[in-house]
């Protein structure tokens, strides 16, 4: 794979930021509509935990994005595995909270 000249790069990064809010909100009303449980038992709170966690995940992917390499989205990939162990809106538990907020 030969790799994305910045002319290209830097305008797609800089489009996904522009689109950041709206594509979170897109992510998380699917994720909401396809789990309904988790409106039910997180409420509001969840909905906005889980818009901010999209937020943060499409910055890691525009910064990737923008320098040309993929480490750092893996990287931050890894790191957020290892977070969410424990996290309500964990998918190592087969889409179900692997503890209560």
């Amino acid at each position: 794979m030969q790799p994305i000249p910045p002319e290209i790069r830097i305008p797609l990064a800089d489009k996904l930021r522009t689109l950041k809010q709206s594509v979170a909100e897109a992510v998380t009303e699917e994720f909401f509509r396809r789990h309904p449980d988790w409106l039910v038992r997180y409420g509001e709170r969840g909905r906005q935990r889980g818009f901010e966690d999209a937020q943060y995940h499409l910055d890691f992917l525009a910064g990737a994005i923008e320098v040309g390499s993929d480490a750092p989205f893996k990287d931050y990939t890894r790191w957020t595995s290892s977070n969410t162990s424990s996290s309500p809106t964990c998918t190592r538990t087969g889409g179900r909270p692997a503890r209560s907020p």
